[in-house]
């Protein structure tokens, strides 16, 4: 994706700080992980991770957490993204789907092990390659 010009942005919900399973230092960690092993394969590509620490079980009302689409029009404004019609959202959740819709995204659901409504994305696929393969073929 990198090497068409394409910014990828990692937004997610992280319900489980809010309900204690873990802290936000853990995800952090987690996350620096992911970079750090795409890193080693050559593929420093993320170019910034968003994430909502709430949940609505714990009274958190927010406009960050997916279906909102809170975490990309921060990333738009972040990042000077522009236009959002001209950006992807893969997502495998209806709340993913529904986030980049709202933001004006074109959206890919990858189906999954979470029910759908495949019909909703502009565009579906079995796994995250060929969503790929999708955007840079678009």
């Amino acid at each position: 994706l990198k090497e068409n010009n394409f910014k990828v942005i990692i937004i997610t919900n992280q319900a489980g700080i809010a309900k204690g399973y873990y802290t936000e230092k853990d995800m952090n960690l987690c996350h620096d992980f992911l970079k750090e092993c795409l890193k080693k394969e050559s593929a420093n590509i993320i170019e910034r991770i968003y994430f909502c620490p709430h949940h609505q079980e714990r009274g958190d009302d927010c406009t960050c957490r997916k279906p909102h689409p809170g975490m990309i029009l921060k990333a738009k404004e972040d990042l000077d993204l522009g236009d959002l019609s001209h950006y992807f959202l893969i997502g495998d959740k209806d709340s993913d789907i529904e986030a980049g819709k709202a933001a004006g995204c074109k959206t890919i659901v990858i189906k999954g092990k979470y029910p759908i409504n495949t019909n909703a994305a502009n565009y579906c696929t079995e796994d995250l390659y060929t969503a790929v393969k999708e955007i840079v073929i678009k």
